[in-house]
């Protein structure tokens, strides 16, 4: 037997191994970065050799490394930068106020840069218009991106910089907002704005660089040890899955997060093979599969149901798919012939059923993928669809901040009906349903703790409201919320053999807190702090 590496002990283990809902007191050995013993103290130490470093850890709580199985890395980090800056506000005047902290963080020739905006939630909650920008800055462009990406709010300069006119086509499923004389608001949205985010988020090499190594390290002080950077445009070139840049960090031993990209699903599988063969087998940089936009949000009727919004803008309002159906068909069967697995944003209800039928076909001709299919958001499903999710092996990848970002409007825009099964986890454990957890970041911040708080209480982590959690009845326990952001991430990654859970043979990624999270309050998860992160074994992060 070859002496471990490191040693961690602790009274609190918990392996996330499905089944298990305790903690355990005992050791974990490593070496070679994987973990070659899970158990009782006194087992462990048949592993110690003259060169092993013993961790006693005392009560502390140990779980494997979290990960996020939903994120856009690149927008992420720079939203992270100094030159960008965070504001949701009340009002539009709010975010007007907030650009001054970036007026002199970059050329005026190029964008001044906001994000987080989100109307619904403001006193007046209507969307903006670019003549309040206009007012404050007649001399430059800015541009501000709402929190859920779905929208651009930008000023005439703006709409200059990027070419736009009043002749201007939006491309299919996008829009250029105009008023009621046909002039431009500087309101865009859906594929419009998807289109446009690379040329709105163009920063320099060290721009770039300053702000990934920041988010990097940020993400470990989480606790977070891997992520499933998915795309976020569903244009050709436009996915901002950078594997050049983790290439590059990688070489460099910078790179302290597992990433797994998912990059836009086309009819052209080229780059697609070419991620996936060249990074086959890479334990830190993978490309498990590929990602495509079936909707757009409830919050702007862009969402596709099935039946019309509650507070319909027109009769028959339902939204609409953002990829035609079958275009979408064509994608999913193309990668399904080649084993790639392909996740798909879906928030409606129709827009879930019909990729549901899709996944049906495609695993009916060509058997199940390599890695793992799944559906991204699900914010509202036909009751029927949820057993299906099991019986087609789909996982649902889930983002728990969402639920109580503006229960309001969703109960607005959907009805209290419909509402009831908005995301579902107790439903999903009770049918078996695969699922896992993550943030959308950088529509809402990577902070770990709250995605667990949100899942066990569905209550806003700043208010505490609704008393008693919106839709309690899809409350889970703490021990479900951790192996969801841990075993049900590596899952949807295509890599559950490999990382999520502690056990022997998977590789070394842990997270060391000061809070048992499954037996705590739920109020005190939000005040746990994160003492050390591992990555393979070596520590990435520590207080």
């Amino acid at each position: 037997m070859k002496p471990a590496d490191l040693i961690l002990s602790s009274t609190r283990i918990f392996t996330a191994e499905p089944g298990v809902d305790a903690t355990m007191d005992g050791s974990i050995a490593i070496e070679g970065g994987r973990i070659v013993f899970v158990g009782p103290r006194e087992e462990a130490a048949a592993y110690a050799g003259p060169a092993t470093e013993a961790v006693e850890l005392g009560d502390a709580f140990v779980c494997p490394g979290f990960h996020d199985s939903h994120l856009h890395f690149f927008p992420s980090a720079m939203d992270r930068s100094p030159y960008v800056v965070f504001c949701e506000g009340r009002s539009a005047q709010d975010c007007v106020e907030a650009l001054k902290q970036v007026e002199d963080a970059r050329p005026t020739d190029e964008f001044m840069l906001s994000y987080g905006w989100y109307h619904p939630l403001w006193d007046n909650p209507v969307l903006p218009n670019k003549d309040i920008l206009d007012a404050a800055y007649p001399d430059r462009p800015v541009c501000l991106q709402s929190g859920d990406s779905h929208t651009l709010w930008t000023n005439s300069k703006g709409l200059e910089k990027f070419g736009i006119t009043k002749d201007s086509v939006p491309p299919a499923g996008g829009v250029y907002q105009k008023d009621e004389h046909g002039e431009l608001t500087g309101i865009i949205q859906e594929t419009a704005a998807t289109q446009l985010i690379p040329r709105m988020l163009a920063f320099s090499e060290e721009e770039t660089a300053a702000g990934i190594k920041q988010f990097l390290a940020d993400l470990n002080a989480e606790g977070i040890t891997s992520v499933c950077d998915v795309s976020l445009l569903a244009v050709p070139g436009g996915d901002f899955v950078r594997d050049d840049v983790y290439r590059a960090l990688a070489e460099n031993g910078e790179l302290t997060v597992r990433i797994n990209m998912f990059p836009t699903a086309l009819e052209d599988l080229t780059r697609a093979r070419k991620l996936r063969d060249e990074f086959a087998g890479n334990d830190l940089l993978r490309s498990p599969g590929l990602k495509q936009f079936f909707d757009g949000v409830s919050s702007t009727h862009t969402a596709w149901l099935t039946e019309p919004y509650a507070n319909a803008y027109f009769e028959g309002d339902c939204g609409a798919p953002v990829t035609d159906p079958e275009r979408m068909r064509r994608i999913v069967l193309g990668a399904a012939e080649e084993g790639f697995a392909v996740r798909i944003h879906t928030i409606g209800d129709a827009a879930i059923h019909v990729a549901l039928d899709i996944f049906e076909e495609a695993r009916a001709k060509f058997g199940p993928v390599a890695g793992q299919n799944g559906l991204e958001h699900l914010e509202n499903l036909l009751p029927e669809d949820i057993a299906r999710l099991a019986e087609l092996d789909v996982s649902a990848n889930c983002q728990p901040p969402h639920t109580v970002l503006d229960p309001n409007g969703i109960e607005r825009d959907l009805g209290p009906e419909r509402a009831k099964l908005m995301w579902p986890y107790r439903t999903y454990l009770e049918e078996g349903v695969k699922f896992s957890f993550g943030t959308d970041s950088p529509v809402v911040d990577i902070n770990s703790r709250e995605v667990i708080y949100d899942a066990v209480t569905r209550q806003s982590p700043a208010t505490g409201e609704p008393a008693g959690g919106w839709q309690p009845q899809e409350k889970i326990p703490a021990a479900d919320a951790v192996r969801a952001y841990t075993l049900g991430s590596a899952v949807a990654a295509g890599r559950g053999d490999e990382v999520g859970s502690l056990t022997a043979g998977k590789l070394a990624d842990i997270a060391v807190l000061d809070t048992d999270l499954l037996t705590c309050a739920p109020e005190e998860i939000l005040e746990a702090k994160v003492l050390a992160t591992y990555l393979g074994g070596r520590k990435v992060y520590g207080r």
